[in-house]
C-alpha cells in the first residue's frame, strides 16, 4: 500500500513540475513593444485621458533670475483631455498632467529641468471629466537641439500606473 501511495505522489509531483516548467512563451517576444510618441501623437489611457504634445519651440528668452544657464530653452505646448479620470484618493478635483513632472532627457542624455520663462502663459490645471486643458512648459536643455525624450508616469483613477514615452524632434 505504501508503494502505491509513493507512486501516486511521484506521478502527481512529476505532472506538477512539468506544468510549472514547460512554458513555451517568451515574455520578451510576446510583450507588445512600448510605443514611442512624437509631436502630434496622442497617448490615450482608455476611460481616463488623452495627452498630445502639439509643438516644441526653441526660444531665445532667458531669465536673469534663473538658477541655471541652459544651452537652450524650449517651450512645449500640449493638450490633455479628461475622458473620465476621477482621483480615487479625492485629493484632486480633476485630471492634472504637468509635463515638467515627467522625466525629461535632452540629446546629450542629460536630465533637464523646468525653466522660468515669462512667455509661458498657459499652465496645467485640474481638469474635470469632459474638459480639455491646453498648457505649456518651459524646459532648459544642457545640449542645444533635439531630440528630447519625456517619460510620463501617471496613476489613473484606479491607482494603476500608466507610462508613455515621447521622443520630440524639433
Amino acid at each position: 500500500m505504501k508503494r502505491i501511495i509513493v507512486a501516486i505522489v511521484s506521478i502527481v509531483f512529476c505532472f506538477g513540475l512539468a506544468a510549472c516548467g514547460s512554458d513555451d512563451s517568451d515574455d520578451s517576444s510576446n510583450a507588445e513593444k512600448e510605443k514611442v510618441y512624437g509631436i502630434g501623437d496622442t497617448w490615450t489611457v482608455n476611460g481616463q485621458w488623452n495627452l498630445t504634445i502639439n509643438s516644441v519651440t526653441p526660444t531665445d528668452e532667458r531669465n536673469e533670475f534663473a538658477d541655471t544657464n541652459p544651452a537652450e530653452v524650449v517651450i512645449i505646448d500640449y493638450t490633455y483631455e479628461n475622458l473620465g479620470y476621477e482621483d480615487s484618493n479625492e485629493i484632486m478635483n480633476g485630471l492634472y498632467l504637468d509635463l515638467e513632472m515627467g522625466q525629461i532627457v535632452d540629446s546629450a542624455g542629460q536630465m533637464c529641468q523646468s525653466y522660468p520663462a515669462s512667455s509661458v502663459t498657459k499652465y496645467a490645471q485640474e481638469t474635470p471629466v469632459g474638459a480639455t486643458c491646453n498648457a505649456q512648459a518651459a524646459i532648459g536643455l544642457t545640449q542645444a537641439g533635439g531630440p528630447i525624450e519625456i517619460t510620463m508616469n501617471e496613476y489613473d483613477g484606479d491607482n494603476n500606473e500608466q507610462t508613455a514615452t515621447f521622443k520630440l524632434e524639433f
